[in-house]
């Protein structure tokens, strides 16, 4: 919600805050809100500093919940992650700490889930079948080699499954 009513600096410190508090943000997403308030570049880098020494802001914490959540509850991969991460203008070191987080194990079983849940819906027969596979899980971030080892490993299990089934 942006205002094109200027605040006061006491005023905006209770909104700021309030805005931090509802969940992690970065300090792109801050200096944004902050710039809406119409306030002065120099009262915004005092409530910026004031909000990282109350611990309001923290960009690492921010990177860790982003990471976490949009990877479990989006499931996307470390590409579309970090590309987003980028835009709100994170460090590079914070987006590489962020999805160092990540378990390798969940990484690569939350992808070969994602190619399950489509290879089932398609009944891939062809490689076009194999190819639209791809392209969904590459739009969700993921790694291309790690996306054909893991298409590579359905093919194998459902040659197996239609070999027991005869």
């Amino acid at each position: 919600m942006t205002s094109n009513k200027g605040y006061s600096y006491d005023q905006a410190i209770g909104r700021i805050e309030r805005f931090c508090a509802y969940r992690d943000r970065c300090h792109f997403e801050v200096e944004e809100k902050l710039r809406s308030f119409c306030l002065s570049p120099p009262d915004i880098d005092k409530l910026i500093v004031r909000l990282i020494e109350s611990d309001f802001l923290n960009e690492k914490r921010f990177v860790l919940a982003f990471v976490t959540g949009k990877f479990r509850m989006k499931r996307w991969g470390r590409h579309k992650i970090a590309q987003k991460l980028k835009d709100k203008r994170v460090s590079n070191e914070l987006i590489e700490a962020g999805l160092n987080e990540i378990d390798e194990e969940e990484y690569l079983k939350t992808l070969q889930d994602l190619i399950r849940s489509k290879w089932e819906d398609d009944m891939v027969e062809d490689y076009g079948s194999k190819s639209r596979i791809a392209r969904y899980t590459f739009a969700k971030g993921f790694e291309s080699e790690l996306i054909w080892k893991a298409i590579e490993l359905c093919e194998e299990e459902s040659m197996q499954s239609k070999k027991k089934q005869t």
